[in-house]
C-alpha cells in the first residue's frame, strides 16, 4: 500500500479508551469532498441518479458541508446543503444504522427537499423501520460501494490524490471492496461452524477445570486478580474471527 496521510493520520487516539474510528472517517470523507468542488458534486449526482431524483442545482457558493451538526434528536454525521436541497448522511462502521435514526433527524431539518443517506460497513448491517410511520433511508450504500463509485469519478478527474488517500483509508480499515468468494471458500464455509462449536466447548471445559489451573495461577499470577481462565470474545461468531484464551 502506498503512504497515505489519512492512514498515517490514523493511528492518532484521541482518548486511550475510545477508538474514533467513526468519526475520523466521517471526517476525512468531508474533507475529501469538500475540498474537491468537483468531486462533492459529481458524488451526490450518483446520489441523485440512485435514488432516481433529478440532479439539484447548488448555490453559487457550492454546496454546504458539515459534520457532527447538532439537531434536535442527535448528531448529523454529515450534510450537504444546496439550492432547496439537503442530504443527511449517518456513517456506520462496525455497528447496525436504524432506518429510525435518519428518520428522527429529517424531521428537524428544514428545507424543500431532503435526501437521507444510511452508509454502514456490511448490507446487513442494517435495522428496518420497527413501525409504519418511520421512512426508510433513500439510499443504502456500504463503504465498498462508496470507494467503488469515488473511482469511477476519478477517472475524469485530473487530480486524484484526495480520493486515493480517502479509498486506502477504507482499505486500511477493511472497508473497502473485496474479491469475490471462490467456491473454495464457500465450501469451507460448512465446516467453519462446527469447528467454532467445538471451540467453544472446548473452552468452556477449560473454564469449569479451575483446581487443576491452580499451579498456573501460582506461577504466572494474573495482575487484574482474576482466578479463572477468560474467554475473550464479543460477538457469536467472535469478532474478526478470533478466540483468546486468557489464562
Amino acid at each position: 500500500m502506498e503512504d497515505s496521510l489519512l492512514v498515517s493520520l490514523r493511528s492518532y487516539r484521541q482518548r486511550p479508551d475510545r477508538d474514533p474510528l467513526e468519526d475520523f472517517i466521517t471526517e476525512a470523507f468531508a474533507w475529501t469532498l469538500r475540498t474537491h468542488a468537483s468531486l462533492g458534486d459529481a458524488f451526490l449526482s450518483k446520489i441523485d441518479s440512485r435514488v432516481d431524483r433529478s440532479e439539484s442545482s447548488q448555490s453559487e457558493a457550492g454546496w454546504r458541508w458539515s459534520t457532527q451538526e447538532a439537531v434536535d434528536e442527535g448528531i448529523v454525521d454529515m450534510m450537504a446543503r444546496g439550492q432547496g436541497r439537503t442530504y443527511i448522511f449517518e456513517h456506520k462502521v462496525g455497528s447496525v444504522g436504524k432506518a429510525a435514526q435518519l428518520d428522527r433527524y429529517q424531521r428537524f431539518v428544514q428545507d424543500s427537499e431532503i435526501v437521507t443517506i444510511l452508509i454502514t460497513g456490511a448490507r446487513w448491517e442494517y435495522e428496518d423501520p420497527s413501525n409504519s410511520d418511520i421512512e426508510e433511508p433513500d439510499l443504502r450504500l456500504t463503504w465498498a460501494e462508496v470507494s467503488n463509485i469515488l473511482a469511477e469519478i476519478s477517472e475524469d478527474l485530473d487530480d486524484r490524490s484526495r480520493i486515493d488517500d480517502f479509498r486506502a483509508l477504507l482499505d486500511h480499515e477493511g472497508l473497502g471492496p473485496r474479491e469475490r468468494l471462490a467456491e473454495s471458500d464457500l465450501r469451507t464455509v460448512s465446516l467453519y461452524h462446527p469447528t467454532l462449536d467445538k471451540l467453544v466447548s472446548l473452552i468452556k471445559e477449560i473454564r469449569s477445570q479451575t483446581s487443576r489451573w491452580a499451579f498456573a495461577y501460582d506461577l504466572l499470577p494474573d495482575p487484574n486478580g482474576k482466578t479463572q481462565p477468560e474467554t475473550r470474545w464479543s460477538q457469536n461468531p467472535p469478532r474478526y474471527g478470533r478466540i483468546a484464551l486468557n489464562i
